[in-house]
């Protein structure tokens, strides 16, 4: 859904991120609920950056890589981190959207689901054994019907 929500114009939500790297959610959720005895025995020397899915490290901030979490700024972090994870592929996914407005008009693809969008262009993720074992025979058959 990471991918195909955003291309039907859908925007991407926590559930995705938690889909995607479930690690970075629970350390964002941990942010999120612990108190502040908690946070000052887990949380040390981090700042505000956070590393994206291709490993590069982002600053939040300007200036964030020296800027130091706190518990009285984790609410701040918390907001820049998780829009930074969200729109992390926002580029790639206009550009790929885009392209798919040269074929599917945007009002049409808007009213796919994400689902039907991702199955119209990878096919189910379950093949049929019987039923591709039918075709294959009747291949056989009306192949060996022309020899």
């Amino acid at each position: 859904s990471f991918i195909w929500k955003p291309l039907v114009g859908i925007p991407n939500d926590m559930q995705d991120l938690k889909d995607v790297d479930i690690f970075f959610y629970g350390v964002l959720e941990f942010l999120r609920t612990c108190n502040k005895d908690e946070f000052d025995a887990t949380i040390i020397d981090e700042v505000f950056q956070v590393t994206l899915s291709d490993t590069t490290k982002r600053a939040l901030l300007p200036g964030g890589d020296k800027l130091n979490l706190t518990f009285e700024n984790k609410e701040q972090y918390l907001q820049l981190a998780c829009k930074a994870r969200l729109e992390e592929a926002r580029d790639h996914l206009h550009a790929i959207r885009t392209g798919l407005a040269d074929v599917i008009p945007l009002s049409l693809l808007n009213l796919c689901s994400p689902e039907d969008l991702e199955v119209s262009v990878c096919g189910k993720p379950h093949v049929d054994i019987k039923l591709l074992k039918v075709h294959f025979l009747f291949l056989i058959i009306i192949s060996n019907s022309f020899f």
